[in-house]
């Protein structure tokens, strides 16, 4: 009986003492933390940022898109912000769609970083296209705002003109002013309605130097430019050449007439400007050393009216304005030693008689603070204010000799319609190099372009004053206003520019 009860109390001295092995072996009182692995990716995560709960996305936008031939551009990007995280790509997204993502085309960037970045973007389709940046960090994908690129043309931009609902633009798609085409846009969207060739002819190095509307027309004046030299192959507006007149359907874009005016001359832009009243043409050009004309013609190109020079004096350049039972022509006279003057001269719609020339702007010695320097005055715009009567825009140059011309001041010059006296001259410092290339006006005010200063503007022209300016950013070569836009050609540019009249903001 004695050994019984001893192995019973072992039983129960080892199940105490195996209880309170289980138990003990914490010094710790509180609960247990538990430590989650460390995200490397594998989970669906990006890695990397470890600890940082403030991650956000990307922010992008597109600057600009520039095009820099017929199916090239370069888009300019901003990456603003890196939602305080890794960055890991970047790049543009493109189609015929808007809001293009991964599974349109893509162009990517590779120098990832925070800030302005540039793609160079080739063989892009044709049409209107849309644009859209993709960035990528730690926090995933994210994409800016759709950008639309549209009023692609197939060539460098010429001048232009509007029906009201579309615009017609000339387009050169050669060196030397080669393979001139007329392409109809609309105004509504930028799409090309069509697009044809400007000459019958092969190889001809043709300029447009006026292209205007009328009556479901258009009328273009081209120069066939001549060789400086004999088996010279640069074609110079300057040297003067073959004057063609030209006339299309609007339509269709079709040539219905293709005819020559004059053997040699040459014909500054906006050489061609109609009477809607008469539904007739004029034109100016010059020929030889200076000799200039102003001529009338019907919509079929028949000559029908000529002036010839302005002066006994040589002239040059021209710019005509069709007033109410008038014609307004502007030039420059050389009066020799260097001095040149700007005339205008209001004449009889049949061109037969001048009812008054004037010689507006009498500078003469106030720029000789140019040493050997004179003034050459030259008109490069005229249009016809509200009240009748005319605005001449141009410049002051100074020079010493052909080669050595210097922009020096730019002016608006208003002349009186009944009297021709100059009642108002708006040439203040800030229009230093301005040079008013075109000059605008509607019910809504008055606009410009400056040619040296690549802008365009709103004049205050009562108040002396511009109301905007913005930059182009390109060469300017010419301008047309239509409904509330302002429509600009680029040299060296395959776009036309469009901008707001109201604000002077660029719409692409």
């Amino acid at each position: 009986m004695k050994r019984k009860r001893v192995s019973f109390l072992m039983v129960v001295l080892l199940a105490l003492l195996l209880a309170a092995g289980c138990s003990g072996g914490s010094s710790s009182s509180g609960p247990s933390t538990v430590v989650p692995p460390k995200d490397d990716g594998s989970n669906g995560g990006e890695g990397g940022d470890e600890g940082d709960e403030s991650k956000t996305l990307a922010k992008i936008e597109i600057v600009s898109i520039e095009m820099t031939g017929p199916s090239s551009v370069v888009v300019y990007c901003n990456t603003t912000d890196d939602g305080n995280g890794e960055l890991k790509e970047m790049g543009v997204c493109y189609g015929t769609s808007a809001d293009p993502d991964m599974s349109d085309s893509y162009e990517k960037y590779y120098d990832v970083h925070l800030g302005e970045f540039f793609l160079d973007i080739a063989n892009i389709p044709s049409g209107i296209l849309h644009f859209r940046p993709r960035v990528v960090n730690s926090a995933g994908e994210s994409y800016g705002k759709d950008a639309i690129l549209s009023w692609r043309t197939s060539g460098i931009t010429g001048l232009t003109t509007s029906d009201g609902e579309n615009l017609y633009v000339a387009i050169n798609k050669g060196e030397h002013n080669g393979d001139l085409y007329l392409a109809k846009m609309r105004q509504s969207d930028g799409d090309m309605v069509w697009e044809k060739p400007a000459s019958t002819a092969a190889d001809r190095y043709d300029e447009c130097r006026g292209i205007t509307y009328l009556n479901g027309s258009i009328f273009m004046i081209v120069v066939e430019n001549m060789p400086m030299f004999p088996g010279d192959t640069a074609q110079l507006p300057i040297n003067g050449g073959i004057i063609w007149f030209k006339k299309f359907n609007a339509e269709t874009g079709e040539i219905e007439i293709e005819k020559i005016i004059k053997d040699n001359g040459s014909v500054l832009n906006g050489g061609i400007v109609p009477d809607t009243s008469t539904e007739m043409l004029y034109m100016g050009y010059c020929t030889g050393a200076g000799a200039e004309y102003i001529i009338q013609l019907d919509q079929d190109s028949n000559i029908l009216n000529g002036a010839g020079k302005m002066t006994p004096m040589e002239t040059f350049s021209c710019k005509i304005v069709v007033g109410p039972d008038c014609v307004y022509w502007t030039g420059n006279i050389m009066l020799g030693g260097g001095y040149n003057r700007l005339y205008a001269v209001k004449m009889s719609k049949d061109l037969s008689t001048r009812l008054w020339q004037e010689r507006p702007w009498p500078y003469g010695s106030q720029y000789l603070e140019f040493g050997d320097r004179n003034d050459v005055d030259i008109p490069y715009s005229a249009i016809l204010l509200p009240s009748g009567n005319l605005l001449v825009g141009g410049t002051i140059s100074a020079f010493a000799s052909v080669l050595d011309i210097g922009i020096t001041h730019s002016a608006l010059v208003e002349f009186d319609s009944e009297t021709g006296n100059v009642v108002n001259v708006f040439d203040d410092d800030s229009l230093e190099e301005s040079l008013f290339a075109d000059l605008m006006q509607d019910e809504d005010g008055l606009y410009s372009i400056g040619l040296y200063t690549d802008t365009v503007n709103k004049i205050n022209f009562a108040e002396k004053r511009f109301e905007w300016e913005t930059s182009c950013n390109q060469d300017i070569q010419s301008a047309t206003l239509s409904g509330d836009m302002i429509y600009v050609s680029c040299h060296n540019s395959c776009q036309i520019k469009l901008f707001n009249k109201f604000t002077g903001d660029p719409l692409n």
